[in-house]
């Protein structure tokens, strides 16, 4: 009985320390996982911010290109204001001619 009673101690033993083991093994192994995970998710949050800054209209090719429309317009209205501006002048002095 002695004998038997010494392998069954040694034998919980063992599955006490495979059991600890195992504790261990699966603590570490969902460390692990979530640290795969954050790593996944970072990087698929990533790449939909790189797609999102490939999607956006490339402004600076927009502006060149109304640019000289507002150029033009702008030099329009210049135009017009300062040919308002001298027939308004003109009809002043006109005027200030006739008084």
């Amino acid at each position: 009985m002695d004998g038997a009673t010494l392998a069954r101690l040694d034998l919980e033993k063992k599955l006490e320390s495979l059991l600890n083991e195992l504790a261990f093994v699966r603590q570490v192994h969902d460390e692990e996982v979530a640290e795969l995970l954050a790593t996944l998710q970072a990087s698929s949050q990533a790449a939909a911010e790189v797609a999102v800054a490939v999607a956006k209209p490339d402004l600076t090719s927009a502006l060149r290109e109304i640019r000289p429309q507002y150029e033009s317009l702008a030099a329009k209205n210049l135009q017009s204001a300062e040919e308002w501006y001298k027939s308004k002048f003109a009809n002043l002095n006109a005027q200030a001619a006739q008084h």
